[in-house]
């Protein structure tokens, strides 16, 4: 399976799925950065068993509102979209398109971002899991995604609007409540989706894929280190669409998140523990989100 990727923070724009390539449940080719991945502290990465959760210390569990629908979706021969690995992927999409009135649609910004469906809000699904983490570790995200009908045209009109992705990681503690202000880089949020892949793309934080490229600097490609407290990892998947008339859809699978070996080599590019079998030391330095081989970041929290 061709799988492409997309550096963090990069806004991602439109395009409408591909048909899909290879076999049905083929497992991709493994990457030198994989060994990284082996002990994947997620339930249920690749959304192949059962359905939701009650309790986000078990698996997934979903907030949906408004008209957005999400589902562990089987493949068949004949679906458009196929999974990154096995039999299903997490599909999340507009069922009920939102509706405005003529003065929502043609009035300010503020009147047009909570005049969906009456004032009641646009279709927003969250989907997130509690990964138990300690303090002291660190650790490391990756996903895979897919997305059509992503749009950042923030402004009102008919044609107009945003449907956009946040991905966060949070820090709770051991009673489920949120700690303030440990979220790494950017306060809360660290990245979004703003634009499409047709593709299953590969979204990583920190990035150790050969020959992954940096946005920023280095210094930005470290892995996530809970603070004192933390007992938990939130990741957390937002989808939202304040756009009239519009079906989009957002595609995930194989969502990892582990802890890093200790001897691990952490530089940029350098994707293996140290003496691990069959490592090759990238040649260039890797980049934060979405490098090619590397999984995607994820976070958390409303």
């Amino acid at each position: 399976m061709k799988t492409k990727t997309i550096p963090l923070l990069l806004l991602l724009s439109s395009a409408t799925f591909a048909a899909p390539t290879g076999n049905v449940g083929a497992t991709p080719p493994a990457a030198p950065e994989d060994a990284l991945y082996e002990k994947n502290l997620v339930i249920n990465p690749g959304f192949e068993k059962s359905d939701f959760e009650k309790d986000r210390k078990k698996g997934w569990y979903a907030e949906l509102i408004n008209g957005m629908e999400a589902k562990f979706e089987t493949a068949a021969p004949n679906k458009p979209v196929q999974p990154f690995e096995g039999r299903k992927a997490l599909r999340i999409f507009v069922k009920d398109p939102a509706k405005y009135s003529s003065k929502a649609l043609l009035g300010s910004w503020d009147e047009f971002a909570h005049g969906a469906n009456g004032g009641k809000g646009a279709p927003r699904a969250d989907v997130s899991q509690f990964v138990p983490v300690k303090p002291g570790s660190k650790y490391a995200l990756r996903f895979r995604w897919r997305a059509s009908g992503i749009y950042n045209k923030a402004a009102p009109g008919p044609e107009r609007g945003v449907v956009s992705v946040t991905i966060r990681c949070d820090w709770i503690d051991a009673n489920g409540r949120y700690i303030a202000g440990q979220t790494p880089f950017l306060p809360k949020t660290l990245a979004s989706i703003t634009a499409d892949s047709d593709e299953w793309t590969t979204w990583a934080f920190p990035n150790f894929a050969a020959g992954a490229k940096l946005p920023y600097s280095k210094q930005m490609n470290v892995p996530f280190a809970p603070p004192a407290g933390a007992a938990y990892a939130k990741i957390f998947f937002r989808f939202s669409c304040q756009r009239p008339k519009v079906k989009p859809e957002l595609w995930f699978d194989q969502v990892e998140f582990v802890e890093i070996p200790p001897d691990a080599n952490l530089a940029p590019g350098a994707a293996q523990p140290a003496g691990a079998q069959g490592a090759k030391p990238a040649a260039q330095p890797a980049a934060p989100a979405g490098a090619q081989g590397a999984k995607p970041a994820a976070s958390a929290a409303k």
